[in-house]
């Protein structure tokens, strides 16, 4: 199968591209930034989104899409036009290239969009199933519900059949050391630990998060791409561990050995207290089983990589 990735080049993608690859799949590699030493079998294609000629090239013969390029902090509370272009007008975008190649070659696409647990909103004190209501309250959530919205429309018309992952908080080193961005729980406590620097909390540390190991999300991805069905759009909550912020610092302390002073702020409005996925469903009709998503394992392997980085630097 020919697969194209969006977001080759990141955290997840890197990884998508390898198992995938590993597979059998000739893939894609699709980012707006270069890379030169793709494995044998992986066609760079470096392109925006927006840009639809480009895009189009890049989707031409492909059985397959995994969406997973999208936008997600940015530091300027003006920047909401910017979250908007990247997620929802490039993934309509990408849906309108899909939609072009299916008119071209008569066989509907597969898709795979990775989308995120934030647009649930506040969450709730239960686990949060599918069927819940999305509220989202942040600008990125809405995003992401937006373009659910648009995913599914298009998985309507024939052309394409779509599997939408609500990621929750992916944790864990990847095979290539890709790590989460900095401004993730994780990689915050273990960079505390390992440089001695206080951590800022906002609140009491007893909100929970939904954590769940890169390589049990890759696996999702994986599965998910061989579910998509023509005419059809299906979405599953991918999370497996539920911890606090206050365990996670313990586990981290635990692990690394070291003390971790923390600085208790107020809680930002609309903080979400409680962010659990219920991923049965993902479970039953994907066939998909968390194996490496321990806390204890994705603290480990992090901290593995933040103390090698320190020892390097000559702390």
């Amino acid at each position: 199968m020919r697969v194209v990735v969006t977001g080759a080049t990141g955290y997840l993608g890197l990884s998508v591209v390898a198992a995938l690859s590993a597979a059998g799949h000739e893939i894609v590699a699709l980012s707006r930034t270069s890379r030169s030493d793709w494995p044998p079998g992986v066609h760079g294609h470096t392109a925006d989104l927006a840009d639809h000629e480009s895009t189009g090239r890049a989707l031409r013969g492909a059985d397959a899409v995994c969406h997973l390029a999208a936008l997600m902090r940015v530091r300027s509370p003006l920047a909401v036009g910017d979250y908007y272009r990247t997620n929802v007008a490039g993934t309509v975008h990408l849906l309108d290239a899909m939609v072009a190649e299916h008119a071209r070659t008569g066989h509907p696409m597969r898709m795979v969009f990775l989308s995120s647990a934030a647009v649930y909103g506040t969450g709730q004190e239960r686990p949060l199933q599918e069927t819940d209501p999305a509220t989202p309250t942040g600008v990125y959530g809405r995003t992401k519900l937006a373009a659910e919205h648009a995913v599914d429309s298009y998985a309507r018309t024939g052309a394409l059949g779509a599997v939408t992952l609500r990621l929750f908080n992916a944790a864990g080193v990847t095979p290539e050391g890709k790590a989460p961005g900095s401004n993730a729980l994780i990689p915050q406590v273990l960079d505390c630990a390992a440089y001695g620097r206080t951590l800022r909390v906002h609140g009491d540390g007893n909100a929970i998060r939904d954590f769940v190991h890169i390589a049990d999300v890759v696996d999702a991805v994986s599965l998910a791409l061989d579910a998509a069905t023509p005419g059809t759009a299906q979405t599953y909550n991918i999370g497996a561990v539920p911890a606090s912020v206050n365990e996670v610092i313990d586990t981290a302390q635990q692990i690394s050995g070291r003390s971790i002073t923390v600085d208790h702020q107020p809680a930002h409005t609309n903080e979400v207290t409680c962010s659990i996925a219920d991923a049965r469903q993902a479970i039953k009709h994907l066939g998909w089983t968390p194996k490496h998503s321990s806390l204890e394992a994705m603290i480990s392997d992090h901290w593995q990589r933040v103390h090698a980085q320190h020892v390097a630097e000559g702390g």
